[in-house]
This record gives structure tokens, C-alpha cells and sequence, in this order.
């Protein structure tokens, strides 16, 4: 017993000391201690290797991708969320889907790149079995999960917020985004990266001309200034997912009587709606992006998953689906009006 008391006391002290550090990052970047800066080897309008649309007609919109706190970097996908990507690039074939964006760095630096403790998210991302996944994983969680809160920070998330947001745009200049075009763009966070999504959203907005969307998969966010620059946020949201629970728990600016918040204006406003996706966790087994689960339909989660964001895609940026604009469905948003 007293062995199980000291490493929970060990754990304890390595998380306060994470939460202490979780800062430096965005700080050193800010006042220019780091020389790195984001891959911008690839020329402006390219994608990724093996990641070229098979015509260049001219995307309908663009769609980031930011996925949850488990990245380690945008090469050490899992093969669920490799799947994933797929499936939306073929369910969007209009569209550009931009999936190389690290977002639990205020510069877009991996886990495995330049860092100090690159050696231990390596051996993360290449080791396998149940310790791996246990332990080590929830190393890489923790990391990424401070780097979450430092979003939401008044203090902090200002400077993290805009980093985040100049890789994106980064990101969309590789793949063909012209600042002011009229192609809409939308941000498509699951779990922690909606809130990165929100958070980002001023800064996208003055460097593109035009308010973003964001579709949140299992997310969770803040009552955050950047919901102010949204257009609109698209909530979706699993019957079995209880993370983005935590979100009201924790964050004031969600409660109800904080009626001046961020938040609640945006809801009396009409621009958060809530699509519950069914009887989905937020990961793993019965989770979104689960190929072997099934809804009552008889479709996958995933299926049904890649099924819902195309519909919420196709909605925000008005585009037609086999010759006709989509009917909107009825769809409540999350103070319940319809």
C-alpha cells in the first residue's frame, strides 16, 4: 500500500509539474527562442506526398482537420484515424481536406521532431502492446492535454491560440487556399481540437477575410472569445460520449448563469447547434470512428460518423449533392430551440 501511495504521489507531482510547464512553450516561441517554423518545403498549392487530389478542379471549400490530445505527429496516424481521413476525402471529393496540421504546438512542431524528449514519442508512436498504449500513451495524452488547457487560458491562449492559427494558414496555402477567396473554410476538431479550433478562430478570420466554421467531433470547449468569430459551430456529439461533459463541469463560461458569457450569446444567437450522432462513445470500441460497431441502420460508426460531417460540410458551404442543394434537416441546437 504504501508503494500504490508513493507513485500516486509521484504522478501527482509530475502532473503539477506539466500543468507548471505547460506555458513554456508558447512563451520561448513567442519571444523567439525557437528557430524552427512549420515544413514549408512542399510548394504553395501542393498536398502532401501520396495525398494529391487525382483532378485540381477547383475545391468547393477546405476542411482542417485537428484530431484529439492521442497525436503524437501528423505521420503516426492510428489506422482508424488513417481510415478516417479516407473516408472523408472520398464522402468530399469537392472539397480539400488539409490533415497535416500538428495542433498541440503553438508553432506546429511534432512530438517527434526537434524536441528534447523526442526520443520518448518515438518510441510511443513505434512500440506496441498493452504498456505502450497504457502507459506511455497516457504520457503523450497528459502532454497534449496541458497543451488543451493553455488554449483555454485567458493568460496564455492568446499567444498559443495565434500560433495555432498561423500553421493552419500555412496549411491552406500548401493546399491551394487563396486568402479572401470566397470559398468557405472549416475547422473540423475532435475532442481537444475543437477547443484549438474555437481558440484559432479571430486570427483565421483577419488572415482569410472571412469567418470560419467549426464542426466538433466529441469536442470539448471553453466559453471562448473565439466563438465570437465563428459563423458557426456544429456540435457532434455521441449518446455514450461523456468527455465533452467535462467541458460544462469545468469551464463557467458553459453554465447557464453566466448569461454574458461567450458562449451563451452564441447560443441565444442561434450559432451553436448540437447533432447527436447516436449511441457512440468517444473512442476506442463503440466509439466514432469504430468500423465494427454499428448504429440502427446497419451502417458503421465510422460510416455513419463520415455520413454526418459531410452533411454538416455540404450545409455550411451550401454544395450540391448529386444536382440539388441537400434539404437541411430539422435540427435543434443545444438551448433546445428548433
Amino acid at each position: 500500500m504504501t508503494l500504490v501511495w508513493q507513485a500516486m504521489t509521484f504522478g501527482l507531482l509530475l502532473l503539477a509539474l506539466a500543468a507548471l510547464l505547460a506555458p513554456y512553450e508558447s512563451l520561448a516561441w513567442w519571444a523567439g527562442w525557437f528557430g524552427h517554423t512549420p515544413d514549408a518545403t512542399r510548394p504553395a498549392g501542393s498536398a502532401p506526398p501520396g495525398q494529391e487530389r487525382p483532378d485540381r478542379a477547383e475545391p468547393q471549400c477546405h476542411v482542417v482537420l485537428l484530431l484529439g490530445i492521442n497525436t503524437v505527429s501528423v505521420n503516426t496516424r492510428s489506422d482508424a484515424e488513417r481510415e478516417f481521413i479516407s473516408a472523408l476525402r472520398e464522402a468530399l471529393p469537392d472539397c480539400e481536406v488539409v490533415d497535416d496540421v500538428f495542433p498541440y504546438s503553438p508553432f506546429g512542431a511534432p512530438l517527434t521532431g526537434d524536441r528534447l524528449l523526442a526520443w520518448l514519442w518515438r518510441a510511443v508512436s513505434q512500440l506496441g502492446g498493452r504498456f505502450a498504449v497504457g502507459l506511455l500513451r497516457n504520457a503523450v495524452n497528459i502532454r497534449n492535454l496541458m497543451q488543451f488547457l493553455v488554449s483555454t487560458d485567458s493568460r496564455y491562449g492568446p499567444i498559443y491560440n495565434f500560433g495555432v492559427a498561423q500553421v493552419m494558414i500555412d496549411a491552406l496555402m500548401r493546399h491551394g487556399y487563396s486568402p479572401g477567396a470566397p470559398r468557405p473554410v472549416i475547422l473540423l476538431g475532435y475532442s481537444g481540437g475543437a477547443q484549438i479550433c474555437v481558440g484559432a478562430a479571430p486570427y483565421m478570420e483577419a488572415a482569410i477575410g472571412r469567418r470560419p466554421s467549426v464542426i466538433a467531433l466529441g469536442g470539448v470547449i471553453s466559453a471562448d472569445p473565439g466563438l465570437d468569430s465563428l459563423e458557426t459551430l456544429v456540435r457532434l456529439q455521441g449518446g455514450r460520449d461523456r468527455v465533452p461533459g467535462f467541458g460544462a463541469l469545468f469551464f463557467p463560461g458553459l453554465w447557464p448563469v453566466a448569461f454574458y458569457s461567450y458562449w451563451n450569446r452564441a447560443l441565444r444567437a442561434g450559432r451553436i447547434r448540437t447533432v447527436v450522432t447516436g449511441r457512440m462513445a468517444h473512442t476506442g470500441k463503440g466509439g466514432y470512428l469504430d468500423r465494427e460497431a454499428r448504429d440502427v441502420s446497419g451502417r458503421s460508426h465510422l460510416q455513419t460518423t463520415v455520413a454526418l460531417i459531410e452533411e454538416e460540410v455540404r450545409r455550411i458551404a451550401d454544395m450540391p449533392v448529386n444536382g440539388r442543394v441537400r434539404e437541411r434537416p430539422h435540427l435543434r441546437n443545444e438551448n433546445g430551440r428548433h
